[in-house]
């Protein structure tokens, strides 16, 4: 049953802001901006020549390489997220940072957030837009639906450089709250408040030194892999290289806020090396999409060319916004000492939104039906082995919502022209003669700068794309759902070797093997009240948590407990809830508790380790339908009657990895929780096992098919 894991490397994922294709020096051999940082990167790792954003515009593509899932699937089908926005980021999706905290990483996300938020206000009213005068956001209030709120243990950064409000947020609270009300200033251009003193060309360097701050304190627990998601706000507007950083290049302010920002990246490379990580580290970097235009920045991409003779492009046609390949394909590096061989070119299509499944292959983890739609596992192209990126088309989204389609060396752009700057290209850059065509064609091999439009003269091919963007479209998904591998979790788990039948659904089985719990507030007599009730969704029977003693949500009231007492065990128990706000829970020796609760999203709610670790939203099926944990518990260890071992658990929701190898801290609830009347206000533990216990305080919640089997775990772990 329990199988060694694989040696799970650290992660580390840097996103650039706004990076153009050709603004490093190891894609451009004519670019103007030392990139030495980058360079190296490239040599010690794969450099992929033909990988993507799969929007070319920043909030798209930070969702899609979160999620594994294109972001037009969701609410957001063009643009960015609004200053003031809602999250997009749903709470019950899988994610990447949701999936490797699953599985015992430790994560952080440093920088610019710009996926939503849920911003309280004073008057209760939604947020006031930035152009009606000063904000009815209350900044002395928790932020919530942030990062913290989505998997990450840490955050620190800015929702974006120049949306409101212009400070630091910490966790999900702004560092300082800003009271001043500012229009305009600098180049802020977004009316908000702002903290006094706040200064832009602090952001990129504070965010850089808090990064490196962090690897260094992950670093020291090396039982504990950890992932880094550091979405950089450069070389984004505001263009504001610190003051030493002015000056060093030859293209201005941009070209040294770009070299400031391979500085930063340096600096995490460093840390990586300076802490003995760096061989088993996998280190991403990337950019969200192509370079800005004039406008914000002053001196555009395009403007850039001529002024500076450098082209952020790299030579390809378009940029941020545009459909064409200059607004979406980036550069993209990827290092893993003894995985990726180093100097080495991905020629592959690859995209961000593969970031998912690239990191579950990784693990060995499974993913579920309703997750990483469109995500395809990169690695084996990143290693130069065929990659299934090739045989999966890739759908590429302007800012104004338009859609492209990339299969094998052909893309079609289902609009008249891939522009989505307004005036577009100089006429100087732009081919001639306009084609006049509803679409577009372009064979990229042949022709990477997309100057010939083959759309006239390939019908059957565009007739061919376009019925399959559509399919992809209205599909739900571009890959097939991932195939589930272990039959013994999750819904319908049927008992392993050696299992005990606990609930099977009959009053026998629960008169034989359960007894109320005689806590502090027990109400109730034997025999035991809970019935015994019609399954409403497979038919069969259940246990329904219904104990008049309870009514009214008494704690403790009802509480039914397993005759036998247990220490370590495997448990396999189903659950449904009636309504929100329902709740129950799952006791383990001396009241550590896995709760039950519908409408609970913090660190007490479902499948929550009660104030230890949060509750993975993402993997339950909803109110009314048959949810399933899976858990291995290792009891406490005393000797001389003094704990020297903590209890862990590994636990799974519907087949998902929500927790690996917990050390529980502390009994959930006040003096009177444990069984032996806890200690250390509740905190305390002691070496008297007890049965397995369900809660009972007034809901209605189900239980069908668990069993549990007694194990005898020598060592401090319970992954499985």
């Amino acid at each position: 049953m329990f199988a060694t894991s694989p040696t799970r490397p650290n992660i580390v994922v840097i996103l650039a802001d706004d990076l153009g294709y050709g603004d490093l020096s190891c894609y451009n051999a004519t670019s103007k901006i030392p990139t030495p940082n980058l360079d190296q990167l490239a040599r010690e790792g794969v450099r992929a020549t033909d990988a993507h954003a799969p929007a070319s515009v920043c909030s798209p593509t930070r969702y899609a390489m979160l999620t594994g899932r294109y972001a037009w699937r969701g609410i957001l089908k063009n643009g960015v997220v609004a200053p003031w926005g809602k999250s997009i980021l749903e709470r019950d999706r899988l994610n990447v940072a949701l999936l490797l905290r699953g599985h015992g990483y430790t994560t952080a996300c440093f920088g610019k957030w710009h996926l939503g938020w849920s911003w309280a206000t004073k008057d209760g009213a939604p947020p006031k837009g930035v152009n009606a005068g000063p904000t009815n956001v209350d900044l002395t209030k928790r932020i919530m639906e942030g990062p913290t709120e989505r998997g990450f243990d840490d955050y620190f950064g800015v929702d974006l450089p120049n949306f409101p409000p212009y400070c630091f947020i910490e966790n999900d609270r702004t560092v300082g709250v800003p009271t001043r009300h500012t229009e305009k200033e600098g180049q802020i251009n977004r009316p908000g408040p702002i903290l006094d003193g706040w200064k832009l060309e602090d952001i990129l360097p504070e965010v850089g030194r808090r990064a490196v701050s962090w690897l260094e304190k992950a670093s020291k627990s090396p039982e504990k892999p950890f992932f880094l998601y550091l979405p950089l706000t450069s070389p984004h507007f505001p263009i504001v290289p610190s003051k030493e950083w002015q000056g060093k290049t030859k293209v201005g302010a941009y070209g040294d806020f770009v070299a400031q920002t391979d500085a930063v990246v340096g600096d995490v490379l460093a840390a990586l090396k300076r802490l003995g990580v760096e061989k088993n580290t996998l280190v991403i970097f990337t950019s969200d999409n192509g370079p800005e235009v004039a406008g914000e920045v002053g001196i555009g991409a395009y403007e850039r060319i001529g002024t500076f003779g450098h082209d952020s492009r790299g030579g390809l046609r378009g940029v941020k916004r545009d459909m064409w390949e200059g607004g979406h394909r980036v550069p993209f590096l990827a290092r893993w000492p003894g995985k990726i061989r180093s100097g080495s070119v991905c020629k592959e299509t690859i995209c961000h939104v593969d970031l998912m499944a690239t990191l579950a292959g990784v693990l060995g983890a499974e993913l579920p039906e309703n997750a990483a739609e469109d995500s395809v596992d990169m690695l084996p192209a990143l290693q130069g082995k065929p990659g299934m990126r090739r045989n999966t088309p890739t759908v590429h989204q302007a800012a104004s919502g338009k859609f492209a389609i990339r299969k094998g060396d052909w893309v079609f752009i289902n609009a008249p022209s891939g522009n989505d700057n307004g005036k577009g290209e100089p006429e100087s850059l732009r081919p001639s003669p306009p084609h006049g065509q509803p679409g577009e064609l372009f064979h990229l091999k042949a022709d990477p700068a997309e100057r010939v439009n083959r759309y006239a003269e390939q019908p059957s091919r565009v007739l061919e794309l376009k019925a399959l963007l559509e399919r992809a479209k209205s599909a739900g998904r571009t890959v097939p759902p991932y195939p589930k591998k272990r039959k013994e979790l999750g819904v319908g788990a049927r008992p392993i070797p050696g299992a005990e039948i606990l609930i099977d659904g009959t009053r026998k089985t629960l008169d034989e093997k359960w007894t109320y719990w005689q806590g502090p507030r027990f109400r109730s007599s034997l025999p035991i009240k809970w019935p015994v009730v019609q399954d409403s969704i497979d038919g069969g029977m259940c246990v329904q948590t219904d104990d008049p003693a309870a009514a009214g949500g008494v704690y403790g009231a009802a509480d039914i407990v397993t005759k036998q007492t247990y220490r370590d065990f495997r448990l396999h128990i189903e659950f449904w809830i009636a309504r929100q706000g329902g709740n129950s829970g799952v006791y383990l020796q001396n009241r550590y508790e896995i709760q039950i609760c519908d409408g609970d999203r913090t660190t007490h709610g479902l499948g929550a380790v009660i104030n230890e670790q949060p509750a993975p939203y993402h993997a339950y099926h909803g109110l009314g339908k048959w949810n399933a944990y899976d858990i291995v518990f290792r009891a406490a260890r005393f000797k001389d009657s003094k704990l020297i071992e903590k209890a862990h658990t590994t636990i799974y929701l519907n087949g998902q990895k929500a927790h690996t190898d917990v050390p529980i801290q502390q009994v959930w609830g006040g003096a009177a929780s444990g069984v032996d009347g806890g200690n250390d206000s509740g905190r305390g533990i002691t070496d008297t096992p007890q049965g397995l216990k369900l809660q009972c305080e007034g809901h209605d919640v189900r239980y069908r098919n668990a069993w549990i089997k007694p194990l005898s775990l020598d060592k401090v772990s319970t992954d499985f």
